[in-house]
């Protein structure tokens, strides 16, 4: 039996969503096409992707795979969809791949920290002879 597509936007969505509270791990996928992420499930994992090819369109990519890494569902989309399906499609999987790798490279503390830092009175930065990364 083949998965609806209506029922995988259904819960891509609802994982968007414990996505934007923080409530979901996501991890560097370094085996995926482009820049990958992925959640590992205890039956099956799940991986967004976005791939910018030099000549041809940019996309984004879901995939969810069983326990033995057999490929069960894969969707993907490119930047330039005009489908109203696929522009549906294209704003979920852009808003989950934007939120996973937000997860993972906390960008957005990174951001909070140096506005925090840059408004606030004294001096900017910390004196040091070494790389602090």
């Amino acid at each position: 039996m083949m998965i609806p597509d209506s029922k995988l936007m259904e819960i891509l969505t609802q994982l968007l969503h414990r996505s934007e509270k923080d409530e979901v791990q996501w991890q560097r996928d370094r085996n995926g096409p482009g820049t990958c992420y992925r959640v590992i499930l205890p039956n099956s994992s799940l991986r967004v992707a976005f791939t910018s090819p030099p000549s041809d369109p940019d996309w984004f990519l879901a995939e969810i795979r069983n326990r033995e890494g057999v490929l069960v569902f894969d969707k993907s989309v490119t930047v330039d969809a005009d489908s109203e399906s696929d522009k549906e499609w294209l704003q979920l999987l852009r808003d989950l791949y934007l939120n996973a790798h937000r997860s993972v490279t906390g960008w957005d503390k990174v951001l909070a920290e140096i506005e925090s830092v840059v408004a606030a009175n004294g001096v900017v930065g910390v004196a040091s002879e070494e790389e602090p990364f």
